[in-house]
């Protein structure tokens, strides 16, 4: 069940990067029928891939100290990049995906401080997804941020940041099943 949601939910995001693909179902289907199929495809996969994910054999492969004792940093800074890709910061003027960035941190960290081919499978699944959408961006005429931007968006970023960091920290349990230890 886990693999075929990831292989469902990853399929249909991966396969909509590349143009040709996604113009032909666009134009085969049009766009209300396309935004459907879309949304029902990578919701069927995700539910499959919660519901699954502890179901798989967990296949150990053991967890990296480093990636562990440094979670608190790598997380603040993820959440840094998410928060100012969608605040008109200097950031976001600056760095060319600080989305993709944010997400790649928390995927890759994730992966890291897990110790099971199914964590591996699922984080590495959003840091690589990320990554490729980043690198065909241009080819799907996703452009640059703007040239400016405001110190005091990126004060609040890491506002924002910092309290995110504490929330995801004080409620990981609550809000992923997993307690931190």
């Amino acid at each position: 069940m886990f693999y075929i949601g990831w292989t469902l939910f990853f399929g249909i995001h991966a396969g909509m990067l590349v143009p040709t693909w996604r113009n032909a179902l666009l134009e085969a289907l049009g766009e209300p029928r396309y935004k459907g199929v879309y949304a029902l495809v990578s919701l069927v996969g995700l539910v499959l891939l919660i519901m699954g994910y502890e179901k798989s054999p967990a296949l150990d492969v053991g967890t990296s100290a480093l990636a562990r004792e440094t979670s608190l940093a790598w997380m603040a800074a993820a959440w840094f990049f998410m928060f100012s890709a969608n605040l008109p910061g200097r950031c976001r003027a600056l760095v060319r995906h600080p989305m993709t960035i944010g997400i790649m941190l928390w995927g890759i960290g994730h992966a890291l401080v897990n110790p099971h081919v199914n964590a591996w499978l699922l984080f590495f699944g959003f840091a690589g997804f990320v990554l490729l959408s980043a690198l065909t961006a241009r080819a799907r005429g996703k452009g640059q941020g703007t040239g400016s931007g405001s110190i005091k968006m990126d004060v609040l970023a890491v506002g924002m940041a910092a309290l995110a960091t504490w929330l995801s920290y004080r409620f990981h349990e609550v809000i992923a099943g997993v307690p931190l230890a």
